[in-house]
């Protein structure tokens, strides 16, 4: 059968050599604000980033920003000395505070998130703080939280931040009602992944039953898209009323969150029932985040005064939503039975479609969000199912050299185990490949061990797809 993957182009271009494809992966890394990442610099006041400005660590720590490359470990050093320096001269200081902020971004960046939470604890306990910085920091920490893998406790602090958004200074309705969006955003996907749907292949290769016990989440599940559903609407709402574009842009992410809560009231039913159960909320969610980016896109006017970290987020937004519908129409059958998926040839016509819009729109971006090596992963296995193999290996082997070089993040630890384990299904229903069946079935293992002592092990590759936003990042 002939697969609708986009840009033809393109797809040649994810299936050269391996050399292309780690020349590409450099030069994504020059962006270091991605949509996964606390950005927090956009709070400090300009007079006080200039006057932290003046040390040169601190300086050169903003250029590394600013040109978009990642900061290093040996910034925090640089950082720590400047905080010693302006916590002498007025430990209740701007500056001091300042400093501490920035300390948060860059160990959000390097992926250190148990260091981000301590750092955040001390300004909280230390530093007079203004609500948006309240609001701001506590976001930060829940994002830890998050990716760390304490979910209860991340659960813990963004519903106190939903009960502190509503206290807030601030008259402007836009103001409020985005931060209320995010607020309930952060809190339904902490509740979300707290569920515990594992990944169906995982619990295939280990021989566990996983998801036995899922069905007793039904309620919860539910719960948890009508909390998304609330912050879609609230952010809808207020943005036809003002016309926001930040608004908007926050109301589309908030959709595409919302498909995956409500595909996951699927699933676990589904699993119930042994029957795939209907997904459709799901899809006509996702098509309401896409219809609000096209009309975004449609606008001239509109996209010519967006900024650069606006496009990412848009463009980022859409690609992952593409996604996500990919993966919904490829996997979400497997949850319905514990034998081998299959997915009829005009499902597999969708997939591709969507799957070759993401790949088109990641490559625009050039991964700014690293979401490339999921997509591929997208790619390949559409290719898989439909018997092209060579093609689909070259994809796979491409993902895989994507993702196998940062795993910090646990999505592309998700995402990495995702890629292995398809592979070698490839493997597995291909003559005299047993061999690389078994070992990269095996390396699937590996990268969901290392997620041992955190809630994330084990948990289904669907909620890489995931986006807990902030304003920062609009």
């Amino acid at each position: 059968m002939r697969l609708f993957i986009g840009n033809q182009n393109l797809l040649r271009r994810f299936v050269a050599p391996k050399s292309i494809f780690l020349q590409h992966n450099r030069a994504s890394r020059l962006f270091s604000t991605s949509t996964i990442k606390c950005s927090l610099i956009s709070s400090i006041p300009k007079n006080t980033l200039d006057s932290i400005s003046s040390l040169p660590e601190i300086s050169d720590v903003l250029l590394k920003i600013k040109s978009k490359n990642s900061p290093s470990s040996s910034h925090i050093e640089g950082i720590d000395r400047s905080s010693e320096i302006f916590q002498q001269i007025n430990p209740n200081g701007e500056e001091y505070k300042a400093v501490q902020i920035l300390k948060v971004q860059v160990l959000s960046q390097l992926y250190q998130f148990d260091q981000a939470i301590q750092t955040i604890d001390e300004i909280q306990e230390k530093c007079i703080l203004n609500d948006e910085e309240t609001f701001q920091l506590s976001l930060a920490k829940t994002k830890s939280l998050f990716y760390k893998g304490s979910f209860d406790k991340a659960i813990e602090i963004s519903t106190n931040l939903c009960d502190f958004v509503p206290q807030m200074n601030g008259n402007d309705s836009t103001y409020v009602a985005l931060r209320q969006g995010i607020a309930l955003n952060a809190q339904a996907l902490c509740r979300l992944v707290n569920i515990g749907l594992k990944d169906e292949q995982v619990a295939m290769a280990q021989k566990e039953e996983y998801n036995q016990e899922i069905s007793s989440k039904l309620g919860e599940a539910t719960e948890i898209q009508e909390i998304c559903a609330m912050s879609s609407k609230i952010l809808e709402r207020n943005a036809e009323m003002g016309s926001n574009l930040h608004l908007n842009l926050a109301c589309a992410a908030s959709y595409s969150n919302q498909g995956i809560a409500e595909l996951t009231t699927s699933l676990v039913q589904s699993k119930s029932m042994q029957y795939l159960v209907p997904m459709d909320s799901a899809m006509n969610s996702w098509r309401s985040a896409l219809s609000i980016l096209e009309d975004i896109e449609r606008d001239s006017t509109v996209l010519n005064a967006l900024g650069h970290e606006e496009i990412i987020f848009m463009k980022s937004t859409k690609a992952r939503t593409y996604a996500n519908m990919t993966w919904a129409l490829l996997f979400s059958d497997a949850y319905a039975s514990t034998g081998n998926s299959s997915v009829n040839e005009e499902t597999l016509k969708l997939a591709s479609e969507y799957a070759g819009l993401a790949l088109k729109i990641n490559d625009e971006i050039e991964n700014a969000d690293q979401n490339l090596g999921r997509i591929l992963t997208l790619v390949a296995s559409c290719y898989a199912r439909a018997g092209s193999a060579v093609t689909a290996e070259g994809l796979f082997q491409s993902s895989m050299d994507i993702l196998e070089e940062n795993t910090l993040h646990p999505f592309i630890t998700l995402d990495a185990r995702n890629a292995y384990l398809n592979y070698s299904n490839l493997c597995k229903n291909w003559e005299k490949r047993s061999a690389d069946a078994k070992k990269y079935k095996q390396l699937a293992l590996e990268y969901d061990d290392s997620l041992i002592g955190s809630s994330w092990h084990g948990i289904c590759s669907l909620y890489s797809g995931l986006h807990l936003f902030g304003t920062s990042e609009l």
